[in-house]
């Protein structure tokens, strides 16, 4: 089981760009998870969103259990 921030965190301190920490991100994701409670419980995935990015791009990431999703961000709009 891993902790919400740390997957985040592990990916922009070893990547030099947030394209590599989206890989890297998504490969930890992979490997081990994101589960709510005690352990790696399937029945009990955790599901989380959260914004990677630089002063190049950014990149929505979603996560739940051993499965992701990510989208660059390729416009912004300010109301």
């Amino acid at each position: 089981m891993c902790m919400l921030p740390v997957y985040p965190r592990l990916g922009l301190e070893r990547a030099d760009s947030t394209r590599e920490a989206v890989k890297i991100i998504s490969k930890l994701v992979e490997e081990h998870g994101l589960f709510s409670g005690d352990g790696a419980d399937a029945a009990n995935p955790a599901e989380v969103a959260f914004l990677i990015c630089d002063r190049t791009e950014a990149w929505v990431v979603e996560v739940s259990g051993r499965h992701w999703v990510a989208e660059r961000v390729t416009s912004m709009k300010h109301n």
